[in-house]
């Protein structure tokens, strides 16, 4: 039973948009089994505007993260303090930050080796990211009805008004938006510019809001022309997010948005590339997706670029090159290193970060499972799915 007047639960995530509104569904759950419980979330300062207006979240903490050490902190009257700093004032403190950021190779294949493959269950690349999330609470999913794992996500009247000035949408038009880019460059695709030509083929009277990330508008396409719609002043988040609500269609990316639309009921067609996409949208009634089917999607892999990519940048390296980051691999330490490569200390840290650097750049660069989906795969099924919900 909790006690008298509720316990007070913080919830912990420094995550994108979509790793922090998976908490309203776990905050949710938390206050229908313990009716008078006061739930606070610190999520990430850049991204916490979105989640202020939530009814499940009683206060919403902004959390930056400090180099070198990567300290997660907020703010309070005094400056900023830890997260640490700040756990005791509460009865129940669920930490998810490590639920996200163990999924990377580098964390868990050590791991599974030593610990078996029970390992990878703990990540959501495996299990459904929110089934998960309550599992790490200590909540059998099981126990949660589907509709209770759906998330939540409130647009305020004004928004939706201001939205509505912006697309002027009349009956019977079809909306259909556009956001291929993801904080990853494994799940984002780019040949984004070449699909609203390719829908306007198939969907000659639709209206197209197509988001552009390099100069951070949204441009309306329509029978009379082309309008640009500004998401970059301050509101910004919220305004995307309140555009969806125009939307028949959201064509997206494996993105924040993707699950803000799934949210708000809108019928979604991802892209998915390194993970399965029932791992993030076994409980979105009006999810569909696209997946690459080459023999190595999905990958399984979070990190920031294509597994397959790397390794082709690795093999191009010359071989003083893999030998210094070689040094790096087997854990060998900088001063050692320096002395068998016979060079001062401070010319091998900067060879060996130029070595990193290069090993980067050249992996940067589109994965072969996102150039496997062309734009006439995503209008063909964007229309199939329109008809089907015109039927």
């Amino acid at each position: 039973m909790a006690k008298k007047g509720g316990r007070r639960y913080l919830l912990c995530r420094y995550g994108g948009i979509g790793d922090t509104l998976l908490l309203t569904s776990l905050a949710g759950e938390i206050k229908r089994r313990e009716p008078g419980s006061k739930v606070d979330v610190a999520v990430r300062a850049e991204t916490s505007e979105l989640f202020e207006e939530e009814d499940v979240f009683d206060g919403v903490l902004p959390t930056k993260r400090f180099p070198p050490t990567n300290v997660d902190a907020v703010e309070v009257e005094s400056g900023w303090v830890s997260t640490e700093c700040i756990k005791p004032q509460y009865d129940k403190v669920y930490d998810l930050r490590f639920s996200v950021e163990n999924n990377v190779p580098t964390v868990w294949l050590p791991l599974s080796e030593t610990e078996g493959p029970w390992r990878r269950s703990m990540s959501s690349n495996y299990v459904n990211w929110i089934d998960m999330s309550f599992g790490w609470c200590n909540i059998d999913p099981q126990d949660v009805a589907a509709e209770h794992k759906v998330p939540t996500y409130t647009v305020l009247p004004e928004e939706l008004e201001w939205a509505k000035e912006r697309v002027h949408k009349q009956d019977g038009d079809v909306v259909i938006g556009i956001h291929l880019q993801a904080s990853s460059l494994c799940r984002t695709w780019y040949k984004a510019d070449e699909l609203p030509k390719r829908l306007k083929m198939l969907l000659p009277e639709a209206k197209i809001l197509f988001f552009d990330p390099t100069s951070l508008v949204w441009q309306l396409q329509g029978p009379l022309g082309t309008k640009t719609i500004d998401v970059k002043s301050e509101g910004g988040l919220r305004k995307s997010a309140a555009l969806l609500t125009q939307m028949d269609l959201f064509v997206c990316a494996d993105s924040g948005y993707s699950h803000i639309a799934a949210a708000l009921g809108i019928p979604t067609l991802t892209l998915y590339s390194t993970v399965p996409a029932w791992t993030r949208e076994l409980y979105y009634e009006k999810a569909n997706f696209i997946q690459s089917d080459l023999s190595c999607s999905p990958c399984f892999s979070l990190d920031g670029v294509c597994p397959r990519q790397q390794k082709r940048a690795r093999e191009r390296l010359s071989d003083r090159e893999k030998k210094l980051l070689k040094f790096e691999e087997e854990k060998v330490p900088p001063p050692i290193a320096a002395r068998e490569m016979d060079m001062p200390l401070p010319a091998f840290m900067q060879e060996h970060a130029a070595a990193r650097q290069r090993l980067r750049s050249m992996s940067t660069e589109e994965p072969d499972c996102m150039k496997n989906i062309s734009p006439e795969m995503i209008a063909e099924k964007a229309k199939e799915i329109l008809d089907e919900l015109k039927a």
